[in-house]
């Protein structure tokens, strides 16, 4: 179970991917761009690797940072029946924030806030996992790219999203989101199990000697 775990962890430093396009799409040199989307990308593993909050953030796109204020706006105010209509892997980070970081912190945060509190405190990207990690093929379409997720040297058929943001190619933490959740919903196949004990004993083992409470569920504002 540990190695299931981990496994899905591993997919959750990054995270269905939204893009916006302009009405006039930028033209791209694919070349140049393939360079920087490598680029971008290590320079957040940098930044998580090293603790910099400052540098993982500036590498993600706007769709990455409107989705902590998204999970801001629900960790403080929506009760139990709400959190259990969320997707399975919004409910864990969900959760995980709330179990995570402390209530008197969390109200005064904006979602930037959170995403910074986020990766300083390893509740985004696992620093064991994260530096086996690389990005491979580069397919890119306008202003979206997909990079293909190399782990420990060998191909998956998993691709991180990447727009072009600001004149600068960003990373889409969200976009591996799917298959993530996939993982999960397997994992609480496997376990026979309700997805909320699955997601609390995956939780808990993140946090050794802390129980999830059962005020979690309960709206923090």
């Amino acid at each position: 179970m540990n190695k299931l775990i981990i496994t899905t962890f591993l997919f959750l430093f990054s995270i269905i991917s939204v893009f916006g396009q302009d009405e006039e799409p930028t033209k791209i040199n694919e070349e140049k761009a393939k360079k920087e989307i490598v680029k971008a990308f290590e320079t957040y593993k940098k930044g998580i690797l090293s603790g910099d909050s400052k540098t993982a953030i500036a590498q993600l796109d706007k769709n990455s940072i409107n989705y902590y204020q998204e999970v801001l706006d629900i960790s403080l105010r929506a009760d139990s029946a709400q959190i259990n209509q969320l997707e399975v892997l919004d409910k864990l980070i969900v959760l995980s924030v709330k179990h995570k970081v402390p209530k008197e912190e969390l109200i005064k945060m904006n979602g930037l806030q959170l995403l910074n509190y986020s990766i300083d405190n390893g509740l985004i990207g696992n620093k064991n996992t994260i530096n086996e990690i690389e990005i491979g093929e580069v397919d890119i379409n306008g202003e979206i790219a997909y990079g293909q997720f190399i782990v420990k040297k060998q191909k998956t058929p998993l691709y991180f999203g990447f727009t072009y943001d600001q004149s600068q190619w960003r990373l889409d933490i969200t976009s591996v989101f799917e298959p993530t959740g996939f993982a999960i919903r397997k994992l609480v196949e496997m376990q026979n199990k309700s997805a909320n004990e699955v997601i609390i004993t995956m939780i808990e083992s993140t946090t050794p000697g802390k129980k999830v409470s059962k005020d979690i569920w309960k709206p923090l504002l």
